[in-house]
This record gives structure tokens, C-alpha cells and sequence, in this order.
């Protein structure tokens, strides 16, 4: 959260004694664990890469909810428990990178794919706009040209990943 408005020694004042019970609490962010595990991205379900590759039909994906929230989930848990204070998925992210709480090359592979899932959400939203639709998450990938898919596939298995490796440094939760 971040102080958008009032008092900003308020929102500090929250957010140092939130920090601080995080340092005692691990209950919850093992919950956070298990609430970020839930949205994984569908590439680990049968057949996506073939489909993908063969170019039949899938139903859309829903970038916030299986890529993006997943992603920033992750990112938030690593955050928290290393007692990271930018609110910043990108700034979180190099934060954990250099706190030796994310490996290099996943650090750098995640930074990527939220600028591409970032991109990607942007232009469906201006495409919808142009056509007077209102904007919506679902991305038709049949629309996706080769290129964009590999990349999308990609950066889907960096989401999938980096909730690996979240799920790993919290032994105790399991995927759903």
C-alpha cells in the first residue's frame, strides 16, 4: 500500500509495525504462500504447448488473474520476508536479487516477463478501446502472432518459476 493522500507519517507509522510483525508472524505469510500458488498460469495443464504450437483453439487467458497476480504475488511474499520495503514489483525485485533471496538469472528472467506481461495487458487494452469494447484481461492467444506466443509461453514458465522457488524457500506449502 502506498500513501496516496493525508498524513504520509501515518501510512510509514502502518507499514514499519506491519514489518516488524512480520518478523514474528510467519503464519501468514505461509497463508500468502498458499494464496499466491493458487493462480498458477495454465501451461502445466495437458497439451497447451501443443495446442499453442498446432495453433488450435484454447480459450483466452486471463492475463491479471494467470500471469500478472501470480507473478506480483510471489514477488510481494519475497518482499515481506525479507523485510524489503519498496511497494514496486520491478523495485521489489531487484531488491531480492540483490538480498540473495531470488537467484540472479530468475531475478533478471522475471523482470522481463512482467515488462512483457505489462506490454501485452497494455496493448489488449487499447485494442479493446479502439474497437469501443471495454477493457477486459482475456487474451484470445489464437491472435498472438508466433513470435509473441513463444515469448507469452516464456514468460509464463518465469511466473511458474519464480512460484517454485517461493514455494520452496516456505517448505510446509503445498500447491493446491
Amino acid at each position: 500500500f502506498r500513501c496516496l493522500a493525508g498524513d504520509r507519517a501515518l501510512v510509514d507509522a502502518l507499514r514499519t509495525d506491519l514489518r516488524a510483525r512480520m518478523r514474528t508472524q510467519r503464519g501468514f505469510l505461509r497463508h500468502l504462500v498458499a494464496e499466491t500458488l493458487e493462480g498458477r498460469p495454465p501451461i502445466d495443464s495437458p497439451g497447451w504447448w501443443l495446442r499453442s504450437l498446432l495453433r488450435l483453439p484454447h480459450p483466452p487467458l486471463d492475463l491479471k488473474r494467470n500471469a500478472l497476480m501470480p507473478l506480483v504475488g510471489a514477488v510481494r511474499v519475497l518482499a515481506l520476508a525479507g523485510d524489503i520495503p519498496q511497494t514496486h514489483t520491478l523495485e521489489r525485485l531487484h531488491a531480492a536479487r540483490d538480498a540473495h533471496l531470488l537467484p540472479t538469472e530468475l531475478a533478471r528472467s522475471a523482470i522481463s516477463a512482467y515488462d512483457f506481461l505489462m506490454l501485452l495487458r497494455v496493448r489488449l487494452h487499447f485494442a479493446q478501446q479502439k474497437l469501443g469494447r471495454p477493457p477486459s484481461n482475456l487474451l484470445l492467444l489464437d491472435e498472438l502472432d508466433p513470435l509473441r506466443r513463444r515469448f507469452l509461453g516464456a514468460a509464463l514458465q518465469t511466473v511458474i518459476d519464480l512460484q517454485d522457488h517461493v514455494q520452496d524457500r516456505f517448505a510446509g506449502v503445498t500447491v493446491p
